[in-house]
């Protein structure tokens, strides 16, 4: 057993066992009516979008479906306090007779049914304490300094635990508004099911609370009901700087810090109330609003579970794995991606890929394999340990370089540490398989189908689904000059909010007059103003009508809706105060983000992945072209949707100087991206830009712009691999 006294979670996780003791009954009858409703469920085929279907109930499978592929399937655990291993123990099996192969299972040092299960009550509410959070954010000095970084751990805990709406009241002193607070619990989850989609009438009943739980954890209060995210796989827009700051190089005293601060303050008394009365109330008849209510307890006693597994694993001295490491390891059990996968699979791509892409393993949704996971907010350090931390299964295939990678050996590591020391996924299988083993993967795999093959547009039960991904491909420099200064004027008039002075302000810089001293930079870069001057200057020299008249000028009108995306574009930039980044490779990005992704992704013409192919690059030329501004200032940008980067075998795009966090994909074998059904921008996009970005254009500059839409074809010849 853990010592409580030295581990907040645990603290938290036994003190809600005892405030919830006389509703555990009623949280159990609750969830056994939930998995009766799921079971049912089942009995319908739906097939839905990849980027809705998701799991936010840590309870949905998947299975296969002759002429489509998979779909979900609902297998929730019987215990309301485990992570779900749906049928994993029939494929264990199969591993069994295999010479070679060992398998283990870890074990959590925590029982959480027994401590809910003592009927212990508690008489207090203690724990929860908002002033040491402010306290904390007042010693804030720069951005990224320690302060920060515990900040914004605390804060990526709480959000996955209680969602913006519920967050906020965690985060308000109780003590003297306590009922108040508890009714403005009420009042939030009210605006949840007030929150309507299109398609909501023909919802079954695990659909519609799938989607209210998309809206409690990624809507944000506003005066008048709630303002939705964007969600991928459940994730909420906010995930992608929960996801930027948990696998960040940090100290594990500040990761340790930020967990238990969390932990502490989730145990807020107006939400522990507000749930307590929602729970109590179920003993007349289960509703809609109870399912979602013990859903969300589920998953608050569950992240618990692997939060307190965290806190003792950061106090462990390692010898390869880092911080970053285990604390997305623990994060991304919570994450709601679908399917979850029954294996992860560690290996040595360079011995083992080629022999695994021959097996039926490689592309069936139990395995969880680098290859064929489709990321979507999670860096590259976030995306590795989600291959493995959901999954009941972990198989790692021994082979002559195994040890030779760093990333092998963090995975042996952490594994170790989960079969002799503690799991929060109680009972996980540890399989260690031989080099030669790997032939048998695809053996443990039953073919749930009795249909004959069919000819489809897919491979039979292929997973990852035909997903469409957009490439980046360099632009010209004249292309991306005139992104980085649309830009830069951007923020200028978002300062004086006002088009007549900003275009005087345009022409002053590209005049090179001295910028006043209280005209600060617009951005933390240490070299300020002197890039864009030079910038503007050229700009105008090239493509002004004269001398007297900046080619980019705004409008008399200028709408309440493009200045809100231009607050969002400044926002976008990752901090530039170390200097690596050029700064106008920077701007180039922010307005390819700004205006031209949604063009291009707003209808879904072209998917909503986009990627990067750096595998005929080598970093001298990706450092130096003139050719890749934007590929390169992408790198300091948050982008409106996933970006990836594609890599061959030995590259390491990753240890580029300056390159950013996004996920990388290595290509180890021929054909190894077939999931991804590639998309170019269209050739004319100037042409486009120049009507989506609502400034205007000089004369030449707009000639410039419409002889783009004589490009062909051929145009994409030399600019893509």
């Amino acid at each position: 057993m853990i010592d409580q006294q030295d581990n907040a979670s645990l603290q938290s996780l036994d003190r809600l066992a005892q405030v919830f003791a006389a509703e555990t009954f009623n949280i159990r009858h609750i969830w056994r009516a939930f998995g009766r409703i799921l079971d049912e469920s089942n009995a319908t085929v739906r097939f839905r979008d990849d980027s809705w279907e998701q799991d936010w109930l840590l309870a949905k499978y998947a299975s296969e479906v002759s002429g489509i592929g998979i779909s979900g399937h609902y297998l929730a655990p019987r215990d309301f306090y485990t992570f779900p291993s749906f049928d994993i123990d029939k494929y264990v099996e199969g591993f069994a007779h295999l010479p070679g192969h060992v398998i283990s299972r870890s074990r959590a040092r925590v029982n959480v049914s027994a401590l809910f299960d003592r009927q212990e009550r508690g008489s207090t509410f203690v724990g929860s304490n908002p002033a040491e959070f402010y306290a904390l954010q007042q010693r804030i000095e720069a951005h990224g300094d320690r302060a920060m970084t515990v900040v914004n751990h605390t804060l990526a805990w709480l959000h996955l635990a209680l969602g913006k709406l519920f967050t906020g009241i965690a985060l308000t002193p109780w003590e003297h508004d306590l009922e108040a607070l508890t009714q403005m619990c009420g009042q939030r989850w009210s605006r949840v099911w007030e929150q309507k989609d299109l398609y909501e009438e023909y919802m079954s009943i695990p659909e519609l609370i799938q989607w209210k739980l998309d809206v409690f954890y990624g809507a944000e209060i506003q005066d008048v009901g709630l303002a939705m995210q964007p969600s991928r796989q459940g994730q909420p827009l906010e995930w992608r700087e929960h996801w930027q700051w948990i696998s960040a190089p940090c100290e594990a005293q500040a990761a340790l810090d930020g967990v238990r601060m969390a932990a502490r303050l989730m145990m807020a008394p107006p939400v522990c109330i507000f749930l307590q009365q929602l729970f109590r109330s179920a003993a007349d008849a289960v509703t809609t609003g109870h399912l979602l209510a013990v859903a969300v307890f589920r998953r608050w006693t569950l992240q618990l579970l692997s939060m307190l597994w965290l806190e003792t694993a950061l106090q462990r001295e390692w010898k390869d794995l880092r911080p970053q490491d285990v604390v997305s390891f623990a994060f991304s059990v919570m994450r709601p991606h679908w399917p979850r996968r029954l294996f992860g699979l560690s290996h040595r791509s360079m011995d083992v890929k080629a022999a695994l892409a021959q097996t039926p393993a490689w592309n069936n949704f139990r395995y969880s394999i680098d290859a064929t996971f489709v990321p979507n907010w999670e860096t590259n350090v976030a995306t590795v340990w989600g291959l493995f931390s959901s999954t009941p299964g972990v198989i790692r295939v021994e082979s002559e370089h195994y040890d030779d990678s760093v990333w092998c050996r963090r995975e042996r590591e952490l594994f170790d540490y989960l079969r002799d020391q503690d799991d929060f996924l109680d009972g996980r299988y540890l399989i260690e398989v031989p080099h030669i083993g790997v032939q048998h993967l695809g053996a443990t795999i039953a073919d749930e189908s009795d249909e004959p093959a069919q000819k489809t547009m897919l491979t039979r039960n292929q997973f990852p689904r035909l997903t469409t991904v957009f490439r980046v491909f360099p632009f010209e420099l004249w292309e991306s000059q005139i992104l980085a200064v649309v830009a830069a004027a951007r923020m200028i008039h978002l300062r004086l909010l006002d088009p007549e002075l900003t275009n005087a302000a345009c022409m002053a810089l590209a005049n090179g007059r001295p910028v006043p001293e209280e005209f600060v930079p617009l951005t933390n870069h240490p070299d300020g103003w002197s890039p864009l001057v030079a910038l503007f200057g050229a700009f105008l020299q090239r493509w002004g009508d004269t001398a007297e008249r900046f080619p980019i000028a705004f409008p008399d009108t200028y709408e309440p809706a493009e200045l809100k995306k231009d607050t969002e574009m400044v926002t976008s930039i990752i901090n530039l105060q170390d200097g690596t980044f050029d700064q106008v490779d920077v701007l180039a990005a922010c307005e390819w983000n700004r205006t031209i992704v949604p063009a291009l992704v707003g209808d879904h013409r072209y998917g909503s992945f986009f990627c990067i192919d750096y595998r005929n690059l080598t970093e001298q030329m990706w450092a130096r072209d003139e050719a890749y501004m934007v590929i390169r200032g992408i790198n300091r940008v948050r982008t409106q949707v996933p970006l990836w980067f594609l890599q061959g075998e030995d590259q390491r795009v990753d240890e580029w100087k300056t390159m950013g966090t996004n996920p990388v994909l290595t290509q180890h074998v021929e054909r190894q991206w077939d999931w991804m059904m590639e998309a170019l921008q269209e050739p004319d996009w100037p042409a486009n830009f120049q009507s989506d970005c609502k400034v205007k254009f000089s004369q030449k500059l707009s000639e410039a712009c419409a002889a783009t839409t004589t490009r062909g074809v051929a145009y994409y010849q030399g600019k893509i691999n």
